[in-house]
């Protein structure tokens, strides 16, 4: 950045420095030839930018600083950590010349850090062809730390299924037996070199190829913060059988090809900008299927301010002439504007004004103080940057001198006389101007010439109770004063409140009326409230009024004896030290009868003025007992003509309205009661107005109301019928329609559906049998607007076939001709489970099923013995599961070979070829019943063998 006048060639940088270090800050400017003064400040680290802040200013110390004469700031022995304060944290420097003075832009003085982990990986098991994953991360390491991992103390070998994020994360996809070992990852950054404990990696040899797994998400993404153009990893891994197949999307645009990546299901975006910000949605998909998991994070891409338009230098500028410096800066989070005199805050005085949301700075009626140099800083959490510009003020030689003396006098609320002595002048005075401006809030100044023979001016239409700053300018034909009079402050004298407060009504007992008000705004209030009055009377004798005054500081009050069952009309008038303002808008409310128990309460009413032609109207019902039940609301209003308008019937689901088409700067009263089949509410009253026509707003945007009567009929066990009715009652119409669908035990809020209708009636395909799904239906209209979605209808889709069960496994039993057949419950039953089958054929697996012989058991089985089998037969096996509508398809064929028969000398040994099954726990009675039979032939071998043995040793020794 360079100024004609005053510049920077040198500013101070970040730096990162280790204890006792000597660390250089520049700043070097260029002052064109004239004397520059250096001064050097700090703040915390941490700490945002604070213009009026100055910090603690660096001075010469020996011990700790060294100033050198070019304005290089000398940390001698950096030490993060002193009793006095560390030497960490951001330093800026301020330079001065005779042409002004100027801001560097802050560098960052860190200590090198890395601390110890905070996340360290830990122990694992992964099934071979799964996934897994280990992770470390150290936090506030300075400068950021980088991450290595090694395995078996050696660093990790190249290869695709490893795969290394830069935020510490190790994953290891389609798991081998040779992956298991002991993984640790090794931090590392200028400062030193850290390793974190070893954690151990065990493979085991599972069932997962021959299960049928749904996609699981197991690590998803984590919503991120990043600068732009870094390159983004969003991790997300899934395991399920078969694999998933891993896919991104945006939830608000496309996410396109150019520089995105997926990498084993993580995806990669390279040198984002700040339009890549977005909900970025991670699917595991299920091959050849609808079916997935999907999971959710938010990007956030974060820019620096940069500058696209500066002040640019403005010379010789008469005096009493206006100036305007514009400072353009953008970036992501909108930065903040500061405008800098001469490296002090400028001070906005109405004189002096912020613009533009402070992209400009205009000054009115420059005089020779406005001269210097202005500098316009713009910053937000990730970097500042700043522009510059020199102003001059060209000042005439017979310039005159301000008027003297002002004097102020408050003659009432809305007048204040001014008085002074006239200036003094070479050239004959021509005018002058009085300048005020309110000294707190609105800067707006309001500039009054004044003849040059009056010495008093009496400011008339000020705002009551309100201070302001005065000021004065004298002009000759030639040039204005070079500089403004003193400035000099009065206060207007109270007045009468402009306004009634807004006003409610409400009834809770025969003899009673709540009445509720909000305070006066400042503008309406025009000094201090010191009381409020409630006038009453009965609707059918107005002439009777009663009243009862209240304390300034109260918002409510509770009218007392009054008759049950009776109408009557409430308004409120506020005051100050000067008197009573105008009274409300009369409103009325009715008492409840006399022992009698209303059906409902009063809603909850809260209305507030959108405009000069809507206002916006939400309520809600105090809690309900189960016996209560809402069947909808009517909604009513009337303006100051007294016309009442039709009722607005709204239904029960509805908590919000907006009422439109109305009259600006009118007072409505807004009615609402609920009603149910035993009678309606009592009724919730509240007095509003709408905006004055000058008033700036958006126009209202009207939304349609929501259908009514979802009505969702299952057709077969993947498919429902969603029908619906136009809404009632509405003042914009539906253009379209929104079905919204889901299984009732959903888990994860993403895996919810959508599907547009232009029509009131659809079919909703693929869902999964005898599954609860909820329906609710929006309205669209052309504008643009919705409805809320309507209450959840809810269906069940009828039954289908089940899948087959799972992890069967067989296993022949000691009787060599008997096989227990064990079993769990499909994954996906799809209904209520009938009854299993288990079917079976000896040789060949590829017969068809109706070849098979079968055996079934009850729904409530996992295992059964298939007995009488052909010896020395291999045996395939396979199962069905059943629900009504059928059997599924069944499981992958297991085998099994049959024993030859048993010694047919043993009692059982003998069988006969066949079959028959038995139903067992998974340890079967039949397999009891081998067992014994296998002890018997031990005993009896074993009894033969001992006679044996001792008839050789009886034979080898004759002499026994």
């Amino acid at each position: 950045v360079f100024c004609s006048h005053l510049g920077f060639l040198t500013e101070p940088q970040d730096v990162i420095a280790k204890k006792n270090q000597t660390v250089w800050l520049d700043c070097l400017a260029d002052g064109d030839g004239g004397t520059v003064n250096v001064t050097w400040h700090r703040r915390p680290l941490g700490r945002p930018i604070d213009v009026h802040q100055p910090g603690d200013v660096i001075v010469n110390d020996t011990r700790r600083y060294l100033l050198h004469t070019n304005g290089t700031l000398k940390i001698l022995s950096f030490r993060p950590h002193r009793p006095r304060g560390g030497d960490e944290g951001t330093y800026w420097c301020l330079v001065k010349s005779p042409a002004g003075a100027i801001r560097s832009k802050d560098a960052h003085v860190q200590v090198a850090a890395l601390p110890k982990f905070m996340v360290q990986p830990t122990s694992t098991q992964a099934v071979v062809g799964g996934v897994a994953r280990f992770q470390c991360y150290t936090q506030n390491a300075v400068p950021p730390a980088s991450i290595s991992w090694e395995k078996d103390r050696l660093p990790l070998p190249p290869n695709d299924r490893f795969v290394q994020l830069p935020s510490g994360v190790l994953q290891i996809h389609k798991v081998q037996q040779n992956d298991t070992g002991r993984y640790r990852c090794v931090a590392s950054n200028m400062l030193r070199e850290r390793r974190s404990q070893p954690a151990d990696l065990t493979v085991i040899y599972g069932k997962f190829k021959y299960l049928n797994q749904e996609p699981r998400i197991v690590t998803k993404p984590q919503n991120l913060t990043v600068l732009a153009h870094q390159d983004v990893y969003m991790e997300c891994m899934a395991t399920g059988n078969p694999a998933p197949i891993m896919s991104w999307s945006r939830k608000n645009g496309n996410i396109g090809t150019s520089g995105v990546q997926i990498l084993k299901g993580n995806l990669r975006l390279q040198d984002v900008t700040v339009d890549k910000s977005d909900t970025y949605v991670c699917s595991a998909n299920k091959p050849q299927t609808r079916i997935r998991q999907t999971a959710n994070a938010i990007l956030t891409v974060v820019e620096p301010p940069k500058v696209i338009r500066g002040p640019v230098d403005m010379d010789d500028i008469a005096t009493a002439k206006t100036a305007r410096l514009p400072c353009d800066i953008r970036g992501t989070p909108k930065p903040k504007i500061e405008w800098l005199h001469n490296g002090i805050p400028v001070y906005v005085n109405g004189r002096i004004e912020q613009v533009d949301d402070n992209n400009e700075l205009v000054i009115t009626s420059v005089v020779l103080a406005d001269e210097g140099i202005y500098q316009c800083i713009g910053f937000n959490d990730y970097g500042m940057v700043y522009r510059y510009a020199r102003l001059t003020i060209k000042v005439e030689s017979d310039s005159p001198d301000p008027p003297q003396n002002i004097q102020l006098i408050t003659r009432s609320s809305t007048e204040i006389l001014v008085r002074w002595s006239p200036s003094v002048s070479k050239s004959p005075i021509i005018a002058y101007t009085i300048h005020y401006l309110q000294t707190e809030g609105n800067n707006k100044e309001v500039k009054v010439p004044v003849n040059v023979s009056q010495t008093e001016f009496l400011v008339t239409n000020l705002l009551p109770n309100t201070n302001y700053t005065f000021y004065m300018s004298a002009y000759t034909r030639e040039a204005a004063s070079e500089m403004h009079s003193q400035q000099v402050v009065a206060k207007t004298m109270e007045g009468v409140p402009s306004a009634a407060p807004i006003l409610s009504l409400s009834s809770r007992s025969p003899y009673s009326i709540d009445v509720g008000w909000q305070p006066l705004s400042r503008e309406d209030s025009q000094g201090q409230i010191v009381n409020y009055k409630v006038k009453y009377n009965k609707e059918k004798d107005e002439d009777l009024e009663m009243a009862q005054e209240v304390r300034g500081w109260q918002t409510q009050l509770e009218i007392k004896g009054l008759n049950p069952d009776t109408t009557y009309r409430v308004c409120i008038a506020a005051a100050t030290s000067r008197g009573y303002g105008p009274c409300s808008h009369y409103i009325s409310q009715k008492t409840m009868k006399q022992n009698e128990r209303e059906v409902l309460r009063e809603p909850n009413l809260q209305v507030r003025a959108l405009n000069s032609t809507a206002i916006d109207i939400h309520w809600e019902m105090p809690s309900l007992s189960p016996d209560e039940k809402i069947l909808g609301f009517k909604l009513k209003y009337t303006g100051e003509d007294d016309i009442d308008h039709l009722p607005i019937a709204l239904p029960s689901n509805l908590q919000h309205f907006l009422l439109g088409s109305l009259r600006p700067d009118t007072s409505y009263e807004v009615k609402l009661f609920a009603w149910n089949e035993k009678g309606d509410s009592p009724t919730a009253t509240q007095l509003i107005k709408t905006m004055k026509t000058s008033t700036i707003v958006v126009p209202p945007v009207l939304s349609p109301m929501p259908p009514s009567n979802v009505i969702p009929v299952a057709l077969n066990a993947s498919s429902v019928r969603v029908t619906w009715s136009k809404p009632r009652m509405t003042t914009v119409e539906a253009e379209y329609y929104t079905v919204r669908y889901n299984p009732t035990d959903l888990q994860n809020a993403t895996l919810v559906e959508y599907i547009r209708s232009n029509i009131t009636s659809l079919i909703v395909n693929d869902l999964k049998p005898f599954t609860k799904y909820e329906f609710a239906v929006k309205s669209h209209s052309r504008q643009g607007t919705e409805s809320k979605y309507t209450h959840a209808s809810i269906c069940q889709t009828k039954e289908g076939k089940p899948g087959p069960p799972a992890e069967v496994q067989v296993r022949l039993l000691s009787s060599g001709a008997a096989v227990l057949v064990e079993w769990l419950p499909p994954l996906e039953s799809n209904g209520e489970l009938k009854e299993f089958i288990i079917l079976y054929v000896p040789f060949d697996s590829s017969l068809p099923d109706t070849d098979w012989s079968t055996v079934k058991t009850t729904a409530d089985q996992t295992s059964a013995t298939v007995n009488n089998l052909t010896f020395r037969t291999e045996y395939f096996f396979k199962m069905m599961a059943s629900t009504e509508v059928g059997p599924g398809p069944a499981s992958d064929p297991e085998s099994v070979f049959t024993l030859p028969p048993v010694n047919p000398l043993v009692p059982g040994g003998k069988t006969t070829p066949g079959a028959g099954v038995t139903n067992n726990p998974r340890t079967g009675q039949g397999e009891r019943n081998g067992m014994v039979t296998g002890i018997i032939v031990g005993v009896a071998i074993a009894v033969v063998c001992i006679m044996l043995c001792a008839i050789i040793l009886l034979c080898r020794d004759p002499e026994r």
